[in-house]
């Protein structure tokens, strides 16, 4: 089966594998699909933030007139046997900064719609007092030469 990797965030750090055996939350978790490949998990709604400005990358980007913003966005690795890994990231639709990342990693088939839903039953089932948001992205793993 497919292992998927993602990032969270401070919402949900009881959730994170490492995070519950580590005194600081490395900020990574790490999931299995179904037989069908599916997989669900909860985090919070990526936001945009800027990059360290004080290091090279943050004088070059000042040297080039550019900002420090990264688009909200979220890291997967994903790993199945007879296939590549894949690294990459998908990014929130409606992130300011998707035309202007300051390490250029958008890619128009990265960009996620996160519709906004009222209170009510979630998509497992769950009773949800506050909106949330969902998002749905289809990986595509490539078969290994190998």
């Amino acid at each position: 089966m497919p292992t998927a990797k993602w990032t969270c965030g401070p919402a949900t750090r009881a959730a994170c594998t490492t995070c519950r055996r580590a005194t600081r939350c490395k900020l990574r978790a790490q999931f299995r699909t179904d037989q069908d490949g599916n997989y669900r998990f909860w985090s919070i709604k990526p936001t945009f933030y800027p990059v360290p400005g004080d290091g090279p990358v943050g004088r070059m980007l000042d040297k080039m007139g550019r900002h420090l913003n990264r688009p909200g966005h979220m890291h997967m690795m994903l790993n199945a046997p007879g296939h590549e890994r894949l690294v990459t990231h998908i990014f929130v639709k409606d992130s300011p900064y998707l035309d202007s990342d300051a390490v250029f990693g958008v890619r128009n088939s990265l960009i996620v719609e996160f519709p906004k839903h009222p209170p009510g039953k979630a998509p497992d089932g769950r009773e949800m007092k506050k909106p949330y948001y969902t998002a749905k992205y289809d990986f595509r793993l490539v078969p290994s030469a190998r």
